[in-house]
């Protein structure tokens, strides 16, 4: 891997570490929903459904990030760092 990008990568998550207020622990029995391939702005779910969402960071607008919090539910965003033709 390109130290450059592993040195970058490290900066922008200094960058943003002061912007965390507390680090979340999930307990053990949360209910999670994995959304792979599917739309994370136009999902149907019940309030109460699901206690934490995993969802891609790039498909995701911040507007349902808020929706998804208002609800009550924890929100994981993952991210794909290599591009898929270079695996």
């Amino acid at each position: 891997m390109n130290i450059i990008f592993i040195h970058t990568l490290l900066l922008i998550a200094l960058t943003y570490l002061p912007n965390v207020h507390e680090i979340w622990k999930p307990k053990v029995g949360l209910t999670w929903n994995w959304i792979i391939g599917d739309d994370p702005n136009n999902m149907n779910y019940k309030k109460g459904e699901f206690d934490v969402v995993d969802l891609d960071l790039y498909e995701v607008k911040k507007e349902s990030i808020d929706r998804y919090h208002e609800d009550g539910i924890k929100v994981i965003c993952y991210s794909q760092l290599v591009p898929m033709n270079s695996i």
